[in-house]
């Protein structure tokens, strides 16, 4: 099993890389946004070798999804509110959708067929798209939750589909949208304000979902309740703060990348103790990554 970490350095964004694609092609390609040129690079990881680079709107691309066959790549371009869709086999921008203000993370459904970006700011939606046709087909409103956050930027869909998790930056709440109805069906006050991506077990029974006081919290979504697990002190920004977390294939390990402080870092968590185990020195201000998936059978 291996990690991909991606970071923050000076003024240019590096959002998660997309590994994904059919059985032949897993893991052949990464997609990093580059915020401040408005492009993604497509990154061959088998050669370690840029194949390709694409201009994507007139302004900052943000977040990525690859389809589950790996045959599109949906970017968000924060200033110009739309979701710019990239045929993988050309890469080229074949559709670009208005999908509200500062549309901020993207995620695609399991079964390919549905696309939700997170709307930052004045419209605090969730936008969703009909990904055969490339039309938005739902707005669903995620605003005026009991925190007042009305900045959701993080995004993440359950292994069955049935879920959406979306988290806000400036509150400490997670909305929990029905993808049957696409509508708000719980509200969950995780206690400190969220940061980055949530990340959903593979079975589907916790999300993780790091936050900027020091924590990552553990949410059972048979119920909805929530664990703390301390993974730097809480409130310190010198010991540095939790970014992004991502989950190991089998649901053992959790990994959360930790900036700032001059100790940015990799803690590892096992799941099941919910403890921090290990930590590992990476670059400087780690934020996104991400861990490849179980190899095709042969």
């Amino acid at each position: 099993m291996k990690l991909r970490i991606s970071g923050l350095l000076g003024s240019t964004v590096f959002a998660i890389a997309g590994l994904l694609g059919s059985a032949p092609s897993l893991a052949q390609n990464a997609y990093i946004t580059n915020y401040a040129s408005s492009s993604v690079s497509v990154v061959d990881t088998r050669t370690n070798t840029i194949t390709a680079t694409i201009g994507v709107s007139r302004n900052e691309s943000y977040g990525v999804a690859v389809s589950p066959d790996g045959s599109r790549v949906y970017v968000t371009t924060f200033y110009s509110g739309s979701l710019q869709v990239i045929d993988a086999a050309t890469n080229t921008v074949g559709a670009t959708l208005s999908v509200g203000d500062y549309p901020y993370s993207v995620a695609v459904s399991p079964d390919g067929s549905r696309v939700y970006v997170a709307n930052w700011g004045f419209q605090p939606y969730v936008a969703v798209i009909n990904a055969a046709t490339n039309t938005v087909t739902a707005t669903i409103n995620v605003g005026g939750n009991p925190g007042g956050g009305v900045s959701p930027d993080g995004v993440a869909v359950s292994p069955d589909g049935s879920r959406v998790y979306v988290t806000y930056t400036l509150s400490g709440y997670m909305a929990v949208i029905n993808t049957a109805t696409d509508t708000v069906v719980s509200t969950i006050y995780l206690g400190d304000y969220a940061q980055g991506i949530p990340a959903v077990s593979p079975d589907g029974s916790k999300v993780y979902v790091a936050t900027g006081t020091g924590t990552v919290r553990v949410i059972d979504t048979a119920t909805n309740g929530v664990s703390v697990i301390p993974v730097s002190s809480d409130y310190n920004p010198y010991t540095g703060t939790p970014q992004n977390v991502a989950v190991s294939p089998d649901g053992a390990r959790a990994y959360v990348t930790i900036a700032g402080g001059g100790l940015d870092r990799l803690a590892v968590i096992d799941t099941t103790a919910n403890t921090v185990t290990a930590t590992v020195p990476v670059g400087l201000a780690p934020l996104g990554l991400a861990v490849t998936p179980p190899a095709a059978a042969a």
